[in-house]
């Protein structure tokens, strides 16, 4: 079924009408996690996409990179930890880990596989940074998604920082709603 407005799927497990502020986020894609301004050199900060910890780095010299958020010998936020050169530590037990996500601390091993990080492909773009929480093989693929808004001076962009347990699509509806009560209440 489709019209102008709904285009519902034709695969059995799907209902006739779907939702589009109920479904998923789709992985393969660049989502801005932070804003540009928001990270000084050598500093990290902890982010949360879909649920996941996520430590975004940028390191004295060269580009941010971001890593899974959490230390994996006691699940402390990174985040919280401090950067020198290339390399965050953990502020727990001072473990350190590079932009490839692995423990490269002086006393722990080599093999010491169950002390590597997951890494996130993560590019900077016109005061944002973004993140690719999809298969990363096609990060490269994927073009970065252009908000030309947020550089051009004559708008100015403002950051909804405060968690909210909804689709995004209902803040936009709702903050738009609540500029204009009477005009909904002019039939009274």
């Amino acid at each position: 079924m489709e019209n102008e407005f709904h285009q519902t799927s034709e695969h059995p497990g799907c209902a006739e009408h779907t939702d589009l502020r109920r479904i998923r986020t789709n992985p393969d894609f660049w989502y801005p996690v932070a804003w540009s301004r928001e990270l000084r050199r050598e500093k990290a900060i902890d982010v949360r996409f879909a649920g996941r910890h996520i430590v975004v780095v940028r390191p004295k010299s060269g580009a941010p990179y971001a890593l899974d958020g959490l230390c994996p010998h006691r699940q402390v936020l990174l985040g919280k930890g401090d950067v020198h050169g290339d390399a965050i530590s953990c502020i727990a037990h001072g473990l350190r880990y590079n932009r490839d996500g692995q423990c490269v601390s002086s006393d722990i091993s080599a093999e010491a596989q169950c002390l590597h990080l997951r890494t996130w492909a993560c590019r900077e773009k016109d005061g944002l940074i973004f993140v690719f929480m999809g298969e990363q093989s096609l990060a490269d693929k994927t073009p970065l998604p252009d908000f030309p808004r947020v550089r051009d001076k004559r708008y100015r962009t403002r950051r909804f920082g405060k968690v909210v347990n909804c689709h995004y699509s209902f803040m936009h509806e709702n903050l738009e709603g609540s500029k204009n009560p009477l005009v909904l209440r002019s039939s009274v």
